[in-house]
């Protein structure tokens, strides 16, 4: 079976086992929701020990396996993209109001008058 997503490859296997999802979930410990969001691929990055659970429970050979876990790796890329695309993300402004002012006085040595600004802006808890 060439499966072209991991939730195909997770429903043609657990199918080919002859297991309703409330089976497969009794033999992993998984949830029945989990697996089916799983297999309608509601769940795109499956956790590495989901992934364990279910070769362990689907009695899957070392080769089916090896696809399997290749499938939910796949789709943790196309999800994700690979992680030397990933960039900072800078600090937003809004009208010079923001967060982005709490970073900018994080980066710098405190200057005179700081303390004083921020006495000035204190929380306020009512009741």
């Amino acid at each position: 079976m060439r499966a072209t997503t991991f939730s195909e490859f997770l429903r043609f296997y657990r199918r080919r086992a002859a297991l309703t999802q409330e089976e497969l979930a009794a033999r992993t410990g998984l949830g029945v929701r989990t697996l089916s969001d799983l297999e309608r691929g509601r769940v795109h990055t499956p956790q590495a020990q989901t992934v364990d659970l279910l070769v362990a429970g689907l009695a899957l050979t070392d080769v089916e396996a090896d696809e399997f876990v290749g499938l939910a790796r796949a789709s943790e890329v196309e999800q994700h993209g690979p992680f030397t695309q990933h960039r900072p993300v800078e600090p937003q402004t809004v009208g010079g109001v923001g967060r982005h002012l709490g970073v900018r006085h994080a980066q710098r040595p405190e200057q005179p008058g700081d303390r004083a600004r921020r006495a000035a802006v204190a929380p306020l808890h009512g009741r």
